[in-house]
């Protein structure tokens, strides 16, 4: 698929968060129980220094809001793991329940240690499960079980009807708030249905890509321009906030 600059620097952005859940379990980031300490990156941070990493961390929080004032969903596209799940299910064909299930585990396992890892390392649990202890093996299985329900199951449901952000997005949303268009003035679209295929929402882009649900992933706009040629899409990123200024 043709790619844009947006969406490369999406994807920059999706391997970064997945880096930064991953770093969870690797050791670089986590709660040193024994030392009252948070390990962040080679730095350590006792209570006296825990206001850090909280005003940092509150800091990404406020900044993720007035961004979503602007650009709309775009913690779910650029960030969020699930919306990573719903691209790679329907990448390279059709949905199906190995895809499903597979990715699913991965993810959910990797969601899972990031949560556990960080109180727990990872040498600690094994030594738990080794020496057989219940509460561990109920924690990481109930976690596991959790997220692999909702990725395989619930998949986009979640994201529509009980997702936290979503219930956010809601009440920032406003008429200066980023929408994806669609346009053809000139009767160019070939039916193609390539935009809907694509949709992590299984939205019919065309008529729905400017509703609530659309995240600005730019999935369908990539998709129109592959089949109208570069510069062709009928996709366009529309920004009522930069339009009015200019």
């Amino acid at each position: 698929m043709i790619r844009s600059f947006y969406s490369i620097r999406r994807r920059i952005l999706q391997a970064f968060s997945l880096w930064c859940l991953l770093s969870v379990p690797l050791g670089y980031f986590c709660f040193d129980i024994d030392a009252e300490v948070v390990r962040a990156f080679g730095k350590e941070y006792g209570y006296a220094t825990m206001f850090t990493p909280f005003f940092i961390l509150m800091a990404v929080v406020i900044y993720i809001g007035v961004m979503s004032m602007k650009k709309g969903r775009i913690f779910c596209s650029h960030i969020c793991p699930m919306h990573l799940y719903l691209e790679l299910i329907k990448s390279k064909g059709k949905s199906t329940w190995l895809k499903r299930i597979g990715w699913g585990l991965v993810l959910s396992l990797l969601i899972t240690q990031s949560l556990v890892a960080f109180f727990v390392p990872v040498s600690a649990q094994f030594s738990l499960l080794r020496s057989g202890s219940l509460m561990m093996s109920g924690v990481l299985g109930a976690i596991l079980l959790l997220f692999l329900i909702l990725f395989v199951v619930y998949k986009d449901t979640f994201c529509k009807k009980a997702c936290p952000y979503n219930f956010m997005q809601l009440m920032l949303r406003s008429d200066r708030t980023r929408i994806m268009e669609f346009r053809n003035p000139d009767h160019t679209c070939t039916n193609c249905k390539k935009c809907d295929e694509v949709c992590p929402y299984d939205l019919q882009a065309r008529f729905e890509s400017h509703g609530l649900d659309c995240s600005n992933c730019n999935l369908c706009q990539d998709a129109c321009t592959e089949e109208l040629g570069a510069g062709n899409s009928l996709f366009h990123r529309h920004d009522p906030v930069i339009e009015s200024e200019t």
